[in-house]
């Protein structure tokens, strides 16, 4: 693994809404599902993580001064060195 972001990378100061989404088995290094920029804001609305694996951030890896929100969501069996599901 050397990536960032397995399924998506959120680039600096932008806004992102997932609804009804789903992912699994990603993997990278820093967030598997998701990478969160700098002063980002994200917004996850009923979704599923399941089984993505990271060094850092199974699910979402969130840098400095962005925001996070999740809504009627699971995160199942996801897998980090470090930070867990959020980190």
């Amino acid at each position: 693994m050397d990536m960032i972001g397995g399924a998506i990378y959120q680039d600096e100061k932008s806004n992102l809404n997932i609804i009804d989404s789903c992912f699994e088995n990603n993997s990278a290094e820093i967030g598997a599902a998701i990478y969160q920029g700098i002063n980002c804001k994200l917004n996850i609305v009923d979704s599923n993580f399941t089984k993505n694996n990271a060094d850092k951030g199974s699910a979402v890896y969130q840098e400095i001064n962005s925001i996070l929100s999740t809504t009627g969501s699971l995160f199942k069996n996801n897998d980090a060195d470090s930070g867990g599901v959020l980190d």
